[in-house]
């Protein structure tokens, strides 16, 4: 396996990640499994959201944090592991977004499925255009602060959002974060 830096980062991950959205599974013990047999080979990047679970049915949110958690026992720092947030989870207001108020809670149930103290990386999954980027900065720098994750990052951005958002990242000299 070859392993290289993620994107400005210092970390090393192997240069296949194992994405667990699960769409074509059904079975949670072959999930397991293939998570614990991609480790085997030397995956070391495991990519989850909190959205994520077998067949990418929605009354499964959560299950692929479960099945990676379970797999991850005795192996977790072995790997670089991901997850997502801001997809909707459920049909209440808050329920979806990059609000601190849904980073903060879904970071917490990440950590509980995930059966972990941390994320290597949290990532925002979509751009969260009613919520200031400036509060969901702030929010994921309290998470690196207070030791839930380590990076953060976004996904499904347009350029100009990202540039955006490390624009403020770069004015707000207290932050604590490291963009990758």
């Amino acid at each position: 396996m070859e392993y290289t830096n993620l994107g400005t980062a210092g970390v090393k991950v192997s240069r296949i990640a194992l994405g667990l959205g699960l769409r074509g599974q059904a079975d949670e013990s072959v999930a397991q499994h293939l998570v614990e047999h991609a480790i085997e080979q030397g995956i070391t990047f495991i990519d989850c959201a909190n959205i994520y679970g077998p067949m990418d049915d929605r009354t499964n949110i959560g299950r692929s944090e479960v099945v990676v958690g379970k797999a991850l026992a005795g192996k977790r720092d072995q790997v670089v592991l991901t997850s997502k947030v801001c997809s909707a989870i459920g049909t209440d207001p808050n329920d979806h977004g990059a609000s601190a108020f849904h980073i903060h809670r879904e970071i917490d149930n990440s950590l509980r499925r995930l059966n972990t103290d941390h994320l290597d990386i949290y990532l925002v999954h979509t751009y969260d255009e009613g919520t200031p980027q400036e509060e969901t900065l702030r929010a994921l720098d309290d998470l690196v602060r207070s030791g839930k994750t380590r990076y953060i990052g976004c996904c499904n951005y347009k350029a100009w959002q990202v540039c955006r958002a490390l624009w403020i990242s770069d004015s707000t000299e207290s932050a604590s974060y490291r963009c990758i």
